[in-house]
């Protein structure tokens, strides 16, 4: 049905991703329409070397939250991926102008996307359950059963580019 693979990214990339970024994350839960909570979030870029960058993502709450990952260019693939430095590793796959994955924790299922966007850095997180709730259809050709999954959550953060 929706079977099309589209990889695209920019030229410059990451390079032109790196830097510090600064904004508030928001958090949404389902059914709401103003954020449950606002969060100071700051991602930092930079390069290690010519395959691995630091990808740090800072939720400076009271006791904040920093996770330490590496963004890493698999040069056999020409693939990317996260390294969570825990074992975890987050495949990353470039739709249109968006690096994005999808990853599920216990039966939640997370799609997160980072782009550019009139110079500012866009991430999101799209949260739903990864088992469907429901599902429709007349299992027939021209009426497939469909799978429905709620969304739970959603997060929104817009962060600007710090100057050097």
């Amino acid at each position: 049905m929706f079977g099309l693979n589209v990889f695209a990214q920019t030229t410059d990339f990451p390079q032109s991703w790196e830097g510090n970024w600064k904004g508030k994350l928001k958090v949404y839960h389902s059914k709401s329409i103003q954020p449950s909570m606002e969060i100071p979030m700051e991602l930092e870029i930079k390069p290690k070397n010519d395959s691995v960058w630091k990808w740090e993502i800072r939720y400076m709450t009271e006791k904040p939250d920093v996770r330490s990952y590496e963004l890493i260019k698999n040069i056999k693939t020409n693939s990317w991926e996260i390294d969570e430095k825990n074992g975890i590793i987050l495949p990353q796959t470039f739709i249109g102008n968006r690096m994005a994955c999808s990853f599920s924790l216990d039966k939640t299922l997370l799609i997160a996307s980072y782009w550019l966007d009139d110079g500012r850095m866009n991430f999101e997180i799209i949260i739903t359950n990864s088992e469907p709730e429901t599902s429709t259809g007349l299992e027939t050709e021209d009426s497939p059963t469909v799978g429905n999954h709620s969304l739970n959550g959603y997060h929104r953060a817009v962060l600007i580019k710090e100057l050097e």
